[in-house]
């Protein structure tokens, strides 16, 4: 289609007053060859009467507005779908923000470089034509524990299709390795049987939710409504479990047309492979694993028996009753260590959090449970127990087989018959000390899956991973507090473990919300709208 442009200056608005108009218009038929009109008010009826008879006899279809902020007017300053607006802001951008005594030469020329890059963007582009796109509304939901299931069923029950793909051959994720649950509802004080069951019932049950179990993606290549994405065997090997390699050297050829470029091979791989499903979006619900706490020698972690992790502890507690590994002799009284202590005293394990300090509450009210004589040491740095898990901290505290100090552990040591001393000192007694136990639990972190591989398996040029800022220590988010469950990648969504520590309730939630942001990319994809967090807000601020 051929391009026909024609600029129009408004002097409304103090603009005129402000600008030598005459000298800004030789600008745009001078230097841009553009045929150029000036208006009062190009927002008023006249001022659109004006374009619009350019646009019906002149098949003017690029239009050049040199007025007010993008930000308003757009009804006024829009002509309909065949005509492009390019518009330079010289009321607010230049007269407006000029002071009460302007350099004029300097204002001139900073309304002339506006009017410039107007009119140079008008002239390289081109009026959208549309193309058939085959789009697709299905919902691919990575990881099959609490977030993964819950975001399916949310998502099912909006009337969506979802494929929901487990790498392990059962649903559920840590979940079904609890023996309870913390709180969820008042009084906040005692645990409760996991739901985990009855989700996956739930699921299971739902007709319009398909289980890939045993299965892992190999490769996602596209873009929101029309993902390529393939699959493989659980722990297999795929082609494409490596990125190709590019170099700044072959950068360089590939841009000089030298060098086929090597990732092309992704694309062609997507297309060929006849496994590749098509998907609109993508949850990322793959959750965490249990930080590795061996690097703390003086714990005694992989070395003495008796020392486990909270995950550790957790499967005994489902298996039955308290036992010590060593001699399977029942467990009358525990340590649970909070913090590596020693070097750092002042730090907890890598990735502790909230959720850990809870876990540890949680299992001293096992040992509890089970033995009325039975005696819980807690040892922290730091005990988080945020909303209404400071009432079940509270309930411990008054526990009197629970006892709670800030301790940093200086060493595990293992007497003849199995049994440990925990030594600890800077204790809230102010001495140092020692404690006799059956068994150390240590609060292990949760590390998100992202940190150690391509979950994903982009078929990007940015590579296979989500980027890794630092700054989120590798947790699937761009901005925990702006931008809740949007990641690096346009169309993949991240919620529950892998985006950050959460409880049951705050994980059913966080992936609620990653579902409801699928739908809404999808259906944004389907109008043609940009999948973005701010895509289509039209605010703005109100000076006075």
């Amino acid at each position: 289609m051929s391009i026909k442009h024609s600029a129009y200056i408004c002097t409304g608005c103090g603009i005129g007053d402000g600008l030598d108009i005459e000298a800004l218009a030789k600008v745009v038929s001078g230097e841009k060859k553009m045929p150029v009109k000036t208006h009062p008010f190009l927002c008023s009826a006249e001022g659109r009467g004006m374009v619009q008879e350019d646009i019906d006899k002149e098949g003017v279809n690029s239009v050049v507005i040199g007025a007010c902020s993008f930000r308003v007017k757009q009804d006024e300053l829009s002509y309909g779908d065949g005509v492009m607006v390019s518009r330079a802001n010289l009321r607010e951008q230049v007269v407006w923000s000029a002071g009460p005594d302007p350099d004029k030469d300097r204002i001139q020329e900073l309304a002339s470089d506006n009017m410039r890059m107007a009119c140079t963007r008008a002239a390289k582009c081109a009026i959208p034509e549309a193309q058939a796109q085959t789009l697709t509304k299905g919902i691919l939901v990575i990881g099959g524990g609490i977030a993964g299931l819950t975001a399916a069923r949310e998502a099912a029950k909006a009337g969506y299709e979802v494929t929901l793909v487990e790498k392990t051959g059962e649903l559920g994720g840590f979940a079904r390795t609890w023996r309870k649950q913390l709180p969820t509802k008042a009084p906040w004080t005692d645990l409760e049987a996991p739901m985990v069951d009855s989700l996956v019932a739930e699921v299971k049950a739902a007709g319009n939710i398909t289980i890939k179990l045993n299965t892992e993606v190999a490769r996602i290549a596209g873009a929101p409504g029309m993902f390529d994405i393939s699959f493989k065997a659980a722990g297999s090997k795929s082609d494409w479990d490596a990125p190709p390699k590019v170099t700044k050297e072959m950068e360089d050829l590939i841009e000089k047309g030298q060098l086929e470029d090597p990732r092309k091979a992704v694309k062609h791989y997507m297309e060929s492979n006849p496994e590749a499903s098509k998907f609109g979006t993508v949850v990322l619900a793959t959750g965490w694993r249990p930080a590795d706490v061996s690097e703390f020698a003086h714990l005694g972690h992989g070395t003495l028996k008796n020392v486990v992790t909270n995950v550790e502890l957790e499967r005994m507690a489902k298996a039955g009753r308290l036992t010590r590994p060593s001699d399977g002799k029942p467990v009358t009284s525990v340590a649970f260590v909070q913090s590596p202590g020693a070097k750092e005293h002042d730090k907890d394990f890598p990735y502790a959090n909230s959720v850990t300090s809870s876990v540890t509450l949680k299992q001293a009210k096992y040992l509890r449970e089970e033995n009325p004589d039975a005696k819980a040491y807690i040892l922290y740095q730091h005990m988080r127990t945020p909303g209404n898990m400071e009432l079940f901290y509270k309930a411990a505290q008054n526990d009197d087989g629970i006892f709670l100090t800030k301790a940093a552990v200086t060493g595990v040591s293992e007497a003849g018959d199995g049994s440990l001393t925990v030594a600890m000192e800077d204790t809230l007694l102010g001495a140092s000390t020692s404690v006799d136990v059956d068994l150390v639990v240590l609060a292990a972190g949760m590390v998100p899956t992202t940190r150690d591989a391509a979950c994903l398996n982009l078929a990007y040029r940015q590579g296979p991973a989500l980027i890794d800022l630092d700054l989120f220590d590798g947790h699937a988010d761009s901005h925990f507090i702006c931008f809740p469950y949007e990641t690096r990648r346009t169309g993949i969504y991240a919620c529950g473990g892998v985006r950050k520590a959460m409880t049951v309730e705050e994980t059913m939630d966080d992936a609620t919300g990653a579902a409801l942001k699928a739908i809404q990319c999808i259906e944004s994809a389907s109008r043609g709208v940009a999948v973005h967090p701010r895509a289509g807000d039209k605010t703005y601020l109100e000076f006075f």
